[in-house]
């Protein structure tokens, strides 16, 4: 576009009447419609980017315009995502390179404050908030250039968090003709979730323990009633049996109905001496967890179609009287759970005392069954995963139609006796 010493349009080509939305008949003779300044916002929201170069001996001006739209929108772009990620709520870490030498390009302001000492390396950074299985779990991603997302853990009293998801992902940008590798790692703090989820960690355990307690009093009352009011009725009728027959003329044949009904007595005696033991062990308090299994399954061994094995590995370690009861527990009510549902012909029983954490598991041989069957399961099972989580132990299984069903829990050993 040109225009004289006056301003008025002298000329404007074809493409300047498309970025102006003007005609030449509109503007031709008429003064330049627009301000000379650098930047013009014109009809469809198209921005142009005016340079005027002066003619000095005639006076007139050339206007030449140009459109920035698309470059405006992508400086635009631009700084949005830097403020985004520079201030945004997500830790920000960018590393030029391969594998754990891949250095430090960028850091955002809350990646700075929430790891100060991140070093100039991707391992520098990341290694001394890593356990040894995530650290086994980065190296794996690093090697196959694989997406990797790990939980950081730190001090929240001095870095002001405790837990971290960082989302780690290779990136390959093409530069010169050259593709150049990076890793990415987006931060997000989950140490308020996390605190959440421990507090309903707890609660559970307390209402787990409130009620395995409650269990366990009930147990008690049965037993004492068993033993002490049905027990003793079992003895007295007995003697009374005796005395009663003794004072008759018996055939042979009588004799030895009476001797079958003393012996059925008897019967129904230790019946329920063992099912007041089975509520209430009393070889836990006095002799301990090993002894009162191995008592268990003898009975069990006794008086089921079922055969037991039991084995202990490591050196036992002492333990409170209430954490061994609800190790007996579990293994009573899986070999029970076995008893009802699996079918079994066998059990296994390994007790294994390991450095840190007392390993229980519990097979069979029995029909198994699909793991969609165990979701909420029957009140044994329930009652099982309640008392491992009075422990802070935890548990897997597996099973499959035909297979038998295996279980495994891990019990820490925090809370033993010195």
């Amino acid at each position: 576009m040109v225009l004289d010493a006056q301003g008025k349009v002298l000329y404007l080509n074809p493409r300047a009447e498309r970025l102006l939305g003007l005609s030449a008949l509109e503007v031709l003779g008429q003064r330049y419609p627009f301000s000379l300044q650098e930047r013009l916002w014109v009809k469809g929201g198209r921005l142009l980017e005016v340079t005027p170069l002066s003619l000095p001996r005639s006076g007139q001006t050339v206007l030449v315009l140009r459109d920035i739209s698309a470059l405006w929108q992508a400086e635009r772009f631009n700084r949005l995502y830097q403020a985004v990620v520079q201030e945004g709520p997500h830790g920000v870490f960018i590393w030029q390179g391969e594998g754990e030498q891949a250095y430090l390009l960028y850091a955002n302001s809350l990646a700075q404050r929430w790891m100060p000492d991140q070093g100039r390396t991707l391992s520098e950074a990341l290694w001394p908030y890593l356990t040894r299985e995530t650290k086994r779990k980065l190296k794996q991603a690093l090697q196959a250039r694989l997406p990797v997302e790990l939980v950081l853990r730190g001090a929240r009293n001095r870095l002001g968090w405790s837990h971290l998801v960082c989302s780690l992902f290779p990136l390959q940008v093409e530069e010169l003709g050259e593709k150049v590798p990076y890793w990415i790692a987006i931060l997000q703090d989950r140490t308020e979730v996390q605190r959440l989820l421990e507090r309903q960690a707890r609660l559970e355990r307390q209402q787990s323990r409130l009620i395995v307690e409650a269990q366990e009093k009930e147990r008690q009352h049965l037993a004492e009633e068993l033993h002490d009011s049905v027990g003793v009725l079992l003895s007295v009728l007995k003697m009374e049996l005796v005395t009663f027959f003794e004072g008759l003329l018996l055939s042979p044949e009588q004799k030895e109905r009476v001797q079958q009904l003393l012996a059925r007595v008897d019967e129904i005696t230790s019946t329920v001496r063992f099912v007041s033991h089975q509520l209430m062990p009393p070889l836990l308090e006095h002799f301990g967890l090993v002894p009162s299994l191995e008592g268990l399954i003898r009975q069990l061994n006794r008086l089921s179609s079922l055969h037991i094995t039991f084995r202990v590995e490591g050196k036992p370690v002492e333990y409170p009287l209430l954490k061994v009861l609800h190790v007996y527990r579990i293994i009573q009510e899986l070999i029970n759970n076995t008893l009802r549902h699996a079918k079994a012909r066998s059990v296994s029983v390994v007790l294994r005392y390991q450095a840190r954490a007392l390993v229980v598991e519990v097979s069979d041989d029995g029909e198994g069954y699909a793991p969609a069957a165990l979701r909420g399961g029957g009140i044994g099972l329930r009652n099982v995963v309640g008392r491992i989580r009075v422990l802070g132990g935890r548990w897997e299984n597996f099973s499959a139609p035909g297979k038998g069903a295996h279980y495994r829990i891990e019990i820490p050993l925090s809370g033993k006796k010195p």
